[in-house]
């Protein structure tokens, strides 16, 4: 019997002159990790430097305020921000060791509808992710705030999402899902789970994660100025 092998899909493009980004479409959480890996193999590295977003590059409340700034730019003008879905507290960030053995029991996602509907509202009034108290008392208490689903709905045409910006994976490398998809119909904007056309989730997909990138070089910058 032969040995089973695992596949991904990847895409390249190219940004401007000498710069390309490597999107993934990942099956499994490592994919992306594999596809660097494969990269790295092949590349000169004295000329040509590979480059993720990985929380290690940033300290705790930088992590809350990218998150924070993630929501205020978010994909593009087309869309507008609706709600917070879920959001994903870790204890603790882990050492080299622990990177390959995570405990899922160390990672709690929050779907509680009352504490996100507090979140939502301190972010429709402007205060951000870190003027909630459920947020204030979870990084407090040493937890590292690791992914957010957002609720995003289009401004001129019928259509819901949902949308998930993660750090994840072993090291913890941020990567964007769309996680649900909907269609308004009727009077009522009745909600009809609806599938996005490839393409158009890749779309979606790069521009929120073009977004997260430059959000994460100012933070790291402004980070390395003070």
């Amino acid at each position: 019997m032969e040995k089973e092998q695992g596949h991904c899909d990847f895409f390249m493009f190219e940004n401007k002159k000498g710069e390309w980004q490597v999107e993934v479409d990942c099956t499994r959480s490592a994919d992306g990790k594999e596809v660097q890996k494969l990269f790295s193999q092949f590349v000169d590295k004295e000329t040509i430097r590979i480059s993720s977003l990985n929380i290690d590059t940033l300290s705790d409340k930088q992590t809350v305020g990218f998150f924070d700034t993630l929501i205020d730019y978010g994909i593009t003008d087309d869309w507008r921000f609706e709600d917070v879905i879920a959001l994903t507290f870790r204890r603790g960030r882990e050492s080299k060791d622990e990177e390959e053995n995570v405990d899922d029991d160390s990672t709690q996602e929050i779907k509680n509808a009352t504490i996100l509907s507090g979140i939502r509202q301190a972010i429709l009034e402007g205060g951000g992710l870190r003027e909630d108290a459920f947020v204030k008392q979870f990084e407090e208490n040493g937890c590292i705030f690791t992914a957010m689903t957002f609720e995003f709905s289009h401004k001129t045409i019928p259509e819901v999402i949902h949308i998930r910006a993660e750090f994840k994976g072993s090291p913890k490398v941020f990567e964007v899902s769309i996680v649900d998809s909907f269609e308004t119909k009727g009077p009522d904007a009745k909600r009809e789970v609806s599938s996005l056309p490839l393409k158009k989730n890749l779309e979606i997909r790069s521009a929120f994660w073009n977004q997260a990138r430059r959000i994460f070089a100012e933070v790291v910058s402004e980070k390395n100025d003070s």
